[in-house]
C-alpha cells in the first residue's frame, strides 16, 4: 500500500470522526459573527457614509445661518438675531411685514404650512422677487436663501 495515496484507508486506522456542532458552539459562532459585523459597521464604509452625511448637514446649516445673517443685515436688522430661536422668527415676521400673531400660527400643525408660505412670499416680495422665487425659497432653500442673501437683491419693505 502506498503511504502517499490519500484515498486508501489504512487497515489499522479508523476513519476520522467528524464532530457535530453543539448548540453551545453554534451560539458562540453566531456571537462571533455578530461582533465581526458590528465591528465592520463601526469601522467600515457605513461609518464613512454617516460621517459624510453629518458633515454635509453641518455645512448646510452653516450656509443657511450665514444666509440668514446676511438677509437680516440687508433688512436693517442685526445679523446675530438669526442665532436666537423664536426671536429669529419674530424678526423674520417683521421683515415680511406680517402681523405678530403669525408666530402663533407657525405653532399650529397644518396652519403653519400656509403661514410659512405667506411669510416666504412676503420676504421674496420685500426683496423684489415674485412667486417663482418664493417657490424656490420653499422647495430649494439651500440655493435660494443664499441667492437672496449674497445676490444683488435690495430690501424694500413697502413692496412686501
Amino acid at each position: 500500500m502506498d503511504p502517499q495515496a490519500p484515498n486508501q484507508a489504512q487497515p489499522d486506522q479508523a476513519p476520522p470522526i467528524q464532530q457535530q456542532p453543539t448548540p453551545a458552539s453554534e451560539d458562540l459562532a453566531g456571537r462571533q459573527m455578530a461582533q465581526e459585523i458590528a465591528s465592520d459597521m463601526q469601522n467600515g464604509p457605513g461609518q464613512m457614509i454617516a460621517q459624510g452625511v453629518l458633515g454635509g448637514e453641518i455645512l448646510l446649516l452653516l450656509v443657511l445661518l450665514a444666509s440668514g445673517w446676511k438677509i437680516f443685515t440687508k433688512a436693517n436688522q442685526a445679523g446675530w438675531k438669526i442665532l436666537v430661536p423664536f426671536y429669529n422668527l419674530w424678526i423674520m415676521l417683521k421683515i415680511a411685514c406680517v402681523p405678530g400673531y403669525y408666530l402663533i400660527l407657525l405653532l399650529i400643525p397644518g396652519v403653519n404650512i400656509f403661514a410659512s408660505l405667506r411669510i416666504a412670499h412676503r420676504v421674496s416680495k420685500g426683496f423684489g422677487h415674485g412667486a417663482g422665487f418664493t417657490a424656490g425659497m420653499v422647495f430649494l432653500p439651500f440655493i435660494f436663501y443664499p441667492m437672496l442673501a449674497f445676490g444683488n437683491s435690495q430690501y424694500h419693505p413697502a413692496e412686501s
